[in-house]
């Protein structure tokens, strides 16, 4: 949070007024500021949960479509689809009954 607006007064105010006023390390600022931009690794893992969920009308949780990915040849823990899941925004459906 803060790289990100040190980033955008970086071009107004000198960078080491930022860092002593923010109380940030440079090497901090730098780690950060690279690992914001680089690419997301698990991206085409996050299309391809989005695609399993979507295409069964979000009726799937994360072990069938753990299954699914198994069955498509990725290898990977339930727990680590539940994580995606999350982070994409797949929900699912749940019907309850008040009997």
């Amino acid at each position: 949070m803060k790289v990100q607006a040190l980033t955008a007064l970086k071009a107004d105010f000198p960078l080491s007024v930022l860092l002593q006023v923010s109380g940030l390390a440079r090497s901090t600022f730098f780690y950060h500021q690279s690992r914001l931009q680089a690419p997301d690794p698990q991206e085409a893992l996050k299309a391809t949960v989005s695609e399993i969920f979507t295409t069964n009308h979000g009726r799937y949780g994360h072990r069938r479509v753990h299954t699914e990915l198994l069955k498509q040849g990725w290898i990977l823990a339930k727990k680590t689809v539940l994580k995606l899941m999350r982070a994409v925004g797949d929900g699912r459906k749940v019907s309850h009954c008040d009997g």
